[in-house]
């Protein structure tokens, strides 16, 4: 047999698949590529040798902490000027991300977010979705939100583990190299079909927003809202929110998931169903963004709809990082076991 370094074999596949778009790294592809053939070349379950292979997947879970980044901490990354990130958190975040000690995934959610003003600064949009991908690369990247909620829903209603919660690796990679490569490189048909993408993500946001229009004096009836005086509305917390409406809100959320899901889900318990993350993040975000127009007097916001995505989402990681005040406060507002909300990429390193 003829000696092969797979390293530089690696190296050259990665440069010929990509049109010299990814240079291989070592230490992150490298990590990911062992986890998908563990994944893909597992021993049978029950022997000795899966016995040992869990043990050790086990301890490399513990020992890596995965993160999930809203928009806002990659626009703060992609700044070249006047950012709240310091220079020397960014040198310790590409390090921890480098040395698999934090693993951070993006969403198609993100590079939607990211590309938002493709059609008026394509030039700025490409060069933060650049950054993004140098920055945590495009591996493991998370289903869309509502697949992920559906699929939280499904298994809660079985009584099963939910799937992965990233995209197939085909879908995945036909993502990279059919359309977000060829953006990268400023291909002028791939941009004409991110614009029409965009143009559909805003009929989703303006879909949103005329749901949320129709929820809220829905919730507001719940809570008997009309009957209370202003001084009396001005007292209530969040908590008079969530124990009004968060059970509705659960319900809605199954529904929302398809086929009977909503009507098995209130057979097998809402509150049950309220406990799964993706489940209770969203409807931690939905209520809080009600709780703090009706009471604090906030404005509803073009990006409300996005931050239920990036709630959604923010449940498949032990840590949600977020620049956005008032998003942080919606998510920490009820506790959730494992879970937890930093603020800044220097909170962040000080739990790596």
């Amino acid at each position: 047999m003829q000696e092969v370094h797979g390293a530089q074999l690696l190296k050259d596949l990665f440069g010929q698949l990509s049109e010299r778009r990814v240079a291989y790294d070592k230490v992150r592809h490298g990590l990911e590529l062992t986890r998908w053939i563990l994944e893909q070349h597992s021993p049978c379950p029950g022997s000795a040798s899966a016995q040992s292979l869990s043990s050790n997947r086990t301890s490399n879970e513990q020992a890596m902490l995965s993160a999930y980044f809203d928009n806002c901490v990659y626009s703060e990354t992609a700044a070249t000027a006047n950012s709240k990130i310091k220079a020397d958190e960014l040198v310790g975040l590409k390090a921890a991300l480098t040395s698999g000690k934090l693993v951070v995934r993006m969403s198609i959610a993100d590079i939607e977010e990211q590309l938002g003003d493709l059609d008026k600064s394509p030039k700025m949009a490409v060069e933060r979705l650049r950054a993004a991908r140098n920055l945590v690369g495009f591996q493991g990247m998370l289903k869309q939100p509502r697949d992920l909620l559906a699929d939280a829903v499904r298994a809660y209603v079985d009584g099963t583990q939910p799937p992965a919660v990233t995209l197939s690796e085909p879908e995945r990679r036909g993502l990279v190299f059919n359309y977000l490569s060829p953006l990268l490189a400023g291909k002028a048909s791939t941009i004409r079909f991110a614009l029409e993408v965009l143009s559909d993500v805003r009929a989703q946001k303006t879909q949103f927003f005329e749901s949320m229009a129709e929820a809220r004096p829905l919730t507001l009836d719940l809570l008997n809202w009309k009957a209370l005086n202003a001084k009396d509305r001005k007292g209530k917390d969040f908590d008079f929110f969530w124990k009004g409406a968060a059970h509705h809100w659960a319900g809605w959320v199954a529904d929302g998931a398809g086929g009977d899901l909503g009507q098995a889900a209130r057979e097998r318990g809402l509150e049950g169903l309220l406990a799964v993350p993706a489940v209770r993040l969203s409807v931690m975000t939905a209520l809080g963004q009600i709780y703090s127009q009706e009471v604090l007097g906030r404005a509803a916001r073009p990006s409300d709809g996005y931050d239920l995505w990036h709630a959604t989402l923010g449940s498949a990681a032990d840590v949600f990082v977020t620049s956005d005040g008032d998003f942080a406060d919606h998510l920490q507002r009820i506790p959730l076991d494992g879970f937890r909300v930093v603020r800044s990429i220097g909170e962040l390193l000080l739990l790596v």
